[in-house]
C-alpha cells in the first residue's frame, strides 16, 4: 500500500489547541500528535500521550459495560507523526454533551444520571475513585475518569 496516497486527501483544519493539529475528512477525524502548547514537554512525549489514549479506550472497552459505547479508534506512525484516527460520532459538542469537561475543567457537566451512573459503574470497575474534577473551584465536581474524557448522548440516542 502506497501512504503517499493520504497526502491527495482533502483535509480541513478544524482546529489546534492542545494535543496536536486535528483535521476531518471523509468521516474519519486525525490528530497530527504534536507538542504545539509546550505542555508535553517534547514532541516525543506528545506521541505517547496518543499511544496511552489508545491504551485507556481498550481498557475501558475491556470492561464489557452495556449501554457505554466507543469510538473505532487507530494509532499510527506517519513520516514521523504519531497520528490518531477515530470515527466521527453523532455528537454535537456542547449540545450532545452530558459528561465531563470539553472546556479543559472550567465547566465539568454531569446532565444525564443514567450516563453519570453507567460511567461510574464502569470506573468502579476499572478500581477509579472518585476526585474533584475540574479547575474552577465553582464549577469543580466530584468525577470518576480523567474530566475531559467525554461522554454524550448522542443524536442518534445513545
Amino acid at each position: 500500500m502506497d501512504l503517499v496516497c493520504f497526502t491527495n486527501l482533502t483535509l480541513v483544519l478544524i482546529f489546534s489547541i492542545v494535543g496536536g493539529d486535528k483535521y476531518i475528512t471523509d468521516g474519519i477525524f486525525f490528530k497530527f500528535s504534536t507538542d504545539n502548547m509546550g505542555i508535553y514537554q517534547g514532541e516525543l512525549n506528545a506521541a505517547k500521550a496518543a499511544g496511552l489514549e489508545l491504551r485507556s479506550l481498550d481498557s475501558m472497552m475491556s470492561m464489557h459495560h452495556v449501554g457505554v459505547c466507543f469510538p473505532l479508534l487507530a494509532v499510527f506512525d506517519f513520516y514521523g507523526y504519531r497520528v490518531t484516527c477515530m470515527s466521527l460520532l453523532p455528537v454535537s459538542g456542547s449540545k450532545t454533551l452530558q459528561y465531563g469537561s470539553s472546556t479543559a475543567g472550567k465547566t465539568v457537566v454531569m446532565d444525564d444520571d443514567v450516563l453519570v451512573q453507567r460511567i461510574e459503574s464502569l470506573a468502579q470497575s476499572m478500581n477509579l475513585q472518585k476526585h474533584i474534577g475540574g479547575c474552577v473551584k465553582t464549577t469543580a465536581r466530584p468525577i470518576t475518569l480523567a474530566v475531559d474524557c467525554e461522554g454524550h448522548r448522542g443524536t442518534d440516542g445513545r
